[in-house]
């Protein structure tokens, strides 16, 4: 079953710059921090991301990248009801649907579509710990010492040999 995690934008953003686990003076920077985080975190997990934000404009605008997309909602239409919408249509086409919100009246709507509710905060110790396990990837990655003849057939390191004698 494909996976899928929707996201609450302003109500992650708000619960992580309280937490102080993101830093922002104006919306634009803790936006600007969180797509990043959460485009390293759908990269590495291989996971989609839906990233939803309260739209001020008079229509539904969308970002996409790989495996994130950013919706900001219709000017007359919540964050929440989108995520709503959205997740009982993913859910319909058969996929496995986490919602990332805090919001309780968001949640009951949710657990009536069939999806799973996280909260901000375990979605940010997700987060956390998804950065740790790449950057120990990563780091374990750049230790490893590769080596011309490490994955060179036997047959084929004695002809190379064999020239550089001549």
């Amino acid at each position: 079953m494909k996976r899928l995690i929707i996201i609450d934008g302003y109500n992650l953003l708000h619960y992580a710059g309280e937490k102080h686990l993101i830093e922002f003076e104006i919306l634009e920077e803790g936006r600007d921090h969180l797509k990043g985080l959460l485009m390293n975190f759908a990269a590495f997990q291989n996971q989609d991301l839906i990233l939803v934000y309260d739209g001020a404009g008079k229509k539904e605008d969308i970002e996409e990248y790989k495996h994130l997309q950013i919706v900001y909602s219709k000017k007359d239409e919540t964050a929440d009801t989108y995520i709503e919408k959205a997740t009982a249509t993913f859910v319909r086409q058969g996929y496995g649907v986490t919602v990332v919100t805090s919001d309780y009246e968001e949640q009951k709507s949710i657990f009536g579509s069939g999806a799973i509710r996280l909260s901000s905060r375990e979605f940010m110790e997700d987060l956390s710990s998804s950065k740790k396990r790449e950057k120990n990837y990563f780091r374990d990655q750049a230790g490893q010492r590769n080596y011309l003849d490490s994955g060179m057939d036997e047959e084929v390191i004695q002809v190379l040999k064999e020239m550089l004698n001549r």
